[in-house]
């Protein structure tokens, strides 16, 4: 039987993907768990528009991330009197500061912190999305 995965599915296949499973995997454990559902080819042509559209996107996410590469973001935290932050800036604080300032959607995951950053100064941050890899500056500020 020839199923359209909904999910990713483990030793079967991606989401998207097309596949040819026995008719008693496809009616017994795919279909309750609506991992799957039956391959025809209105279903296949949905499925190639669909396809093309994440494409779309995603060469524009990339366009978006790109025209990023060396920006300066600036985020502030309250320090002490040497200059450490009490609460460390991490991916998601680098996540949201990028959403407000460019608009641009970037996943915590993709913010590549080896740790929190817990000192005033600018410090240089590695993005890896799907779509490209930047680097930009973040400068964090004592907050006053």
């Amino acid at each position: 039987m020839r199923v359209i995965l909904l999910k990713d599915v483990p030793k079967t296949g991606q989401i998207g993907s097309v596949k040819d499973v026995s008719d008693g995997y496809a009616l017994n454990y795919l279909f309750p768990k609506g991992l799957a559902k039956t391959w025809n080819t209105s279903e296949g042509s949905k499925l190639e528009n669909q396809k093309n559209e994440r494409m779309a996107l995603s060469e524009k996410a990339a366009k978006e991330i790109i025209g990023l590469d060396g920006e300066i973001l600036e985020i502030s935290g309250k320090t002490n009197e040497k200059g450490h932050l009490f609460a460390g800036i991490g991916g998601e604080d680098v996540s949201e500061a990028l959403k407000k300032k460019f608009g641009v959607k970037v996943l915590p995951e993709e913010v590549m912190l080896a740790r929190p950053i817990k000192e005033t100064g600018e410090h240089e941050v590695p993005i890896r999305t799907a779509a490209a890899s930047i680097r930009i500056k973040v400068a964090v500020k004592e907050k006053k």
